[in-house]
């Protein structure tokens, strides 16, 4: 969505009034110690900013979004996957939109353990404990268990989902990405 010239140079006016800037430019090339780095919301580009202007309002000089420069230090932050929003390094999850960053997991789970798990005891639901899904592990328990009782049937179909899960789980990319989608706070199916 494209805003108005009128009111593009107006914001922009105002807020080198406000930092005593002379240029747009030199806002966004300053890239010393002195600096704090932003993520643009809009573009996804990174713009660096002075540190004396910190907690005031620019713009980015790509797409001329608007850009709070974060106070505090520069050092301790990052930019949530979510919403580019800066937050504490240590920050799991994003406190404005929250998102689970991706760098949360207590570490990374090995896919060819994930598969290994789900293709040879996944009726039994160790998979699922082993990804940190201890409901879903359960219930794979109960269904394993009570499955004679119903001649076999849950565990056939347990079987056969196990058996998807462990091809789904060897198509991930990396390790990384195995625990981004199937680990804690993944996307994949629980």
């Amino acid at each position: 969505m494209k805003h108005s010239t009128r009111k593009r140079s107006s914001f922009h006016s105002r807020a080198l009034e406000k930092t005593n800037s002379p240029s747009r430019t030199e806002i966004s090339m300053v890239n010393t110690t002195d600096s704090r780095s932003v993520m643009c919301r809009s573009c996804d580009t990174v713009v660096a900013f002075d540190k004396s202007l910190s907690g005031t309002m620019q713009l980015c000089p790509h797409c001329d979004a608007r850009i709070l420069v974060p106070s505090g230090n520069a050092s301790s932050q990052k930019f949530c996957v979510g919403c580019g929003n800066s937050i504490h390094k240590s920050a799991n999850q994003c406190p404005k939109c929250g998102a689970w960053q991706r760098d949360s997991t207590d570490g990374t789970h090995s896919r060819v353990v994930g598969f290994l798990l789900a293709f040879f005891l996944g009726g039994l639901g160790i998979h699922k404990f082993y990804l940190g899904h201890p409901v879903a592990g359960v219930v794979y328990l109960v269904l394993f268990v009570t499955g004679p009782i119903f001649v076999f049937l849950p565990n056939i179909i347990i079987g056969v989902i196990c058996l998807v899960e462990s091809i789904m789980y060897l198509t991930c990319k990396d390790d990384g990405d195995f625990t981004r989608r199937y680990g804690p706070h993944g996307t994949g199916s629980d």
